[in-house]
């Protein structure tokens, strides 16, 4: 039970950097998705002054209004007048489409994090149980995913038990900031939801998805305890199909 218990904080500190990974990565798709599928509609208009140089936000100007007369009334005025353009929302498939690639991305970033670690695992028991008379648990790798996830598992817990008390307006997007790899996820299920207002469904789908990393270590722990390389698996494939 010591070597599953180390094991599953090894598995915490990838999950951990898998955070990480998906913070940086829901950004960069985010930055994309803004700038393919949005225009300019306008622009905010700041100005300063002999007296302040700090800029301070005169108005804005959407291009629909006709033309900007505001402008040159403010620099008539002794304003130096910027301009910062305003783009319009992503169109709502834009945003389904980005949050799914970004969580899939997320998914995928976190399993091969993992991969190595509980592959190598599974094949070091594979061994032990094949010629050390090691007793065999098929399950090994879910519970080093279960223990490594307890955090994340305990929070929600606790959120959905007092959900109608101290937590009824705790956002589930904050969850979903903890748990980075499923932010993009929890946005498209339950977007500006707290969860006094939480629905059963949104619960069972959440708790599904904390699933991900257990299944990810049994997944890997399994693979390398029957000595499965994906890696070859996919190279001698492509051989065949040459």
């Amino acid at each position: 039970m010591k070597d599953i218990f180390k094991k599953s904080l090894k598995v915490y500190f990838l999950l951990f950097l898998a955070n990480i990974m998906s913070f940086f990565l829901i950004i960069s798709l985010n930055v994309i998705t803004v700038a393919v599928s949005t225009e300019n509609i306008g622009y905010v208009a700041y100005g300063t002054t002999d007296k302040s140089q700090e800029p301070k936000q005169l108005y804005t100007h959407y291009y629909d209004q006709g033309e900007d007369t505001k402008k040159a009334e403010f620099e008539n005025n002794g304003y130096t007048v910027t301009t910062s353009s305003v783009r319009s929302n992503p169109s709502k498939t834009a945003t389904v489409v980005s949050k799914s690639i970004s969580t899939v991305m997320c998914v995928i970033i976190l399993f091969l994090l993992i991969y190595n670690n509980l592959w190598k695992y599974g094949n070091i028991d594979r061994t032990g149980v094949k010629y050390k008379n090691q007793k065999e648990q098929k399950y090994k790798g879910f519970i080093v995913g279960l223990i490594a996830n307890t955090p994340a598992l305990l929070l929600f817990a606790v959120l959905i038990l007092f959900k109608n008390a101290f937590a009824k307006n705790f956002p589930v997007k904050l969850f979903g900031l903890l748990n980075t790899y499923l932010f993009d996820f929890l946005n498209l299920i339950s977007a500006n939801t707290v969860f006094g207002n939480i629905a059963f469904w949104q619960v069972a789908v959440i708790l599904l998805m904390l699933l991900i990393v257990p299944l990810s270590c049994e997944i890997a722990y399994y693979l390398g305890y029957k000595d499965i390389i994906l890696s070859e698996k996919f190279v001698y494939k492509k051989k065949d199909t040459v």
